[in-house]
């Protein structure tokens, strides 16, 4: 009988993202690690993308990665399978710094898809415990009641040009008291640059 091997799995190009149901550092490798003749286990991370205008993050792979892993902030390293009948990929966590330790782990195992018996698990770096996604923008609803001139947005995008991500864009006004709501993007947060006590800004 050939022993089973749960893991971490981090992510998979069918279902993406891979979340630890017991919270941040504290959840079980109940994944069982499919892997046999032709998977081609090799190293691989995703990379996060923050999207200021909705947002949401989105994961890529960089696949069978050479020599080391990339330094990028919030990223994920581990061993990447592709299913051979499925060609859906797997990326696993793995313990160790390098690709070359990851992939010396990960090999013995690698001969397994349908097995039965003792239960063991693979170690991994983060086992859920992962690295902070960095935001590297501020999105805000800006809203004020502005003096009637048409040029008013281009003036507030003016003042803080140095700092946009993106244009801003109007997304309501209220006839009632003349206000209106700016969606506006900024490399750092608004308390480090400052504004008028006439505008509210609220952090979305």
């Amino acid at each position: 009988m050939a022993t089973v091997t749960n893991g971490f799995k981090i992510w998979d190009s069918t279902n993406f993202i891979s979340c630890c149901s017991a919270g941040s550092g504290s959840g079980d490798p109940s994944n069982v690690i499919q892997c046999g003749e032709g998977w081609n286990p090799r190293p691989a991370q995703i990379t996060p993308k923050y999207n200021c205008d909705i947002g949401t993050i989105t994961w890529f792979l960089n696949d069978n990665i050479t020599g080391s892993y990339p330094s990028v902030d919030g990223a994920r390293n581990g061993i990447a399978v592709t299913n051979p009948m499925t060609n859906e990929v797997t990326l696993w966590d793995v313990t160790g710094s390098t690709p070359a330790e990851k992939l010396a782990e990960f090999l013995p195992i690698c001969n397994c898809t349908d097995c039965t018996g003792n239960v063991d698990s693979l170690a991994g770096e983060y086992e859920c415990d992962y690295p902070d996604v960095p935001v590297d923008a501020y999105c805000y609803n800006v809203v004020f009641v502005g003096d009637g001139r048409d040029n008013t947005l281009k003036l507030f995008a003016m003042r803080y040009n140095a700092y946009l991500v993106g244009y801003p864009f109007q997304t309501a006004y209220n006839p009632t008291n003349g206000s209106t709501t700016y969606r506006v993007c900024l490399n750092r947060p608004i308390a480090q640059i400052g504004n008028p006590s006439s505008q509210t800004w609220t952090l979305v």
